[in-house]
């Protein structure tokens, strides 16, 4: 913990994450139960689900206890799952604000986007996670520059006006549900292979 005392700390939603938790896990579950029911009895379907979900809640708790946005006069910290991770608020250039989020699952909150003097991205802070609120919160709060796009914008339009602000999978989701597909496959045939 930095030494500074804290101008604005945030917390994560809660309602917002009993239903983060359940888009994350779910199709774990889903996958855990229809590969049991493959390989399985009744016996061993149930205990595989139920070490599943009791993991996945377990490391869910776990991680909304812990998680916070931090903001002294010098640094802005981030905790998460191993601890806080501290960036000096001179290395914060710009914010940038977006209102809504479109992707193809539907749309999302607020997003804030922070990056240092050469345009590389800091952090993101996502409205589904931390509320809407707080992420406008913590916009004002920083102090920095801060743009907006206050409309809706797709994923490929915010990935052509701001490039740095996505990462390659959120602008080519095909490509990584085809990894995750060859993934998944590959984990069945070894399955398959140890069974027979």
């Amino acid at each position: 913990m930095s030494t500074d005392p804290i101008v604005l700390e945030v917390r994560r939603s809660r309602k917002r994450f009993v239903a983060h938790t359940i888009q994350t896990y779910g199709p774990l579950v889903v996958i855990t139960l229809i590969a049991s029911m493959l390989f399985g009895d009744l016996r061993s379907r149930v205990i595989s689900v139920t070490i599943v979900i009791v993991v996945a809640v377990s490391l869910s708790t776990v991680y909304f206890r812990r998680a916070r946005v931090f903001l002294t006069a010098e640094k802005l910290g981030l905790r998460g799952w191993f601890g806080t991770w501290w960036v000096p608020r001179s290395d914060l250039a710009r914010a940038l604000l977006v209102e809504s989020l479109e992707v193809r699952s539907g749309k999302r909150g607020r997003e804030l986007f922070l990056f240092d003097r050469a345009g590389k991205r800091l952090s993101r802070l996502s409205g589904r996670g931390w509320g809407n609120a707080s992420i406008l919160r913590i916009a004002q709060a920083l102090a920095v520059p801060l743009a907006t796009i206050d409309r809706r914008i797709s994923v490929k339009e915010l990935s052509i006006a701001e490039p740095a602000a996505l990462r390659w999978y959120e602008y080519r989701p095909y490509l990584l549900i085809g990894v995750l597909l060859v993934a998944v496959a590959a984990v069945i045939a070894a399955a398959i292979a140890l069974a027979g």
